[in-house]
């Protein structure tokens, strides 16, 4: 057996996992330390970035995001109401912020590399979001931008907006980067494959697992009723 597949007997246990390959490696370097070898192979081995997941965040809905973006519209701030529902389509804000048409978002669909893993994802666009992008000025080439200045959205003022949206809309305490942990959660609901995971996220084969594990008990009632919530709207609008 491997040094690698030892650690992968704890591949559910990511602390556990980390910590005996702490201990290994203080092995190994004391072995170095008494000449019997040259490298310490243990620091070659690369775990999944354990990602720390509060699991009581407000995981948003599908009618948190209509709420939302109906009130976004109605104080006429229709950008603000795209951005989150491009962000329900699994996408960080940097990438929400950057996405231009024709280069990432053409026929219905959306493919471009993610700002900070590089990957390369495909996501079709749902019925819903083909609407919303079909109403900007053909000239605007970014699909969501600042509604007073015209220009991309910068972190403060689309804070600033996103804060007066949640308030007005009386969502205290969502907030913007738990969308994309939300629309895992609905995806891990709806049963995606691991290729699937990767493909609509940009994540590795390891960070898919890590995820999943993390996700799979968070807030099951509000995974339900979701899901039940994502079937009917399909249905009536297909």
């Amino acid at each position: 057996m491997t040094l690698k597949l030892f650690l992968d007997q704890w591949r559910e246990k990511p602390r556990t996992r980390k910590n005996y390959k702490s201990v290994l490696s203080k092995i190994y370097q004391v072995a170095i330390d008494e000449g019997f070898i040259q490298e310490n192979i243990v620091k070659k081995i690369a775990l999944p970035k354990s990602h720390k997941i509060n699991k009581n965040f407000k995981a948003w809905t599908l009618e948190h995001i209509d709420q939302f973006v109906a009130t976004a519209d109605d104080m006429g701030l229709p950008n603000v109401g795209t951005a989150v529902i491009i962000a329900w389509e699994s996408f960080r804000q940097t990438d929400v912020f950057d996405l231009q048409e024709p280069r990432d978002y053409r026929n219905g669909g959306f493919i471009f590399e993610t700002s900070k893993t590089g990957e390369l994802v495909s996501i079709l666009a749902s019925p819903k979001t083909k609407r919303r992008l079909s109403l900007r000025p053909k000239t605007q080439l970014l699909l969501t931008v600042n509604d007073l200045t015209g220009m991309k959205w910068t972190k403060n003022s689309f804070r600033n907006k996103f804060d007066q949206v949640r308030d007005k809309a009386n969502m205290h305490g969502y907030v913007f980067r738990k969308i994309r942990n939300s629309a895992a959660i609905y995806a891990l609901k709806a049963g995606l494959t691991d290729a699937e995971f990767q493909q609509r996220f940009g994540w590795s084969k390891a960070t898919v697992e890590e995820m999943k594990l993390r996700y799979s008990d968070i807030d099951q009632e509000i995974i339900d009723s979701g899901a039940e919530k994502l079937r009917a709207y399909q249905e009536q609008n297909p």
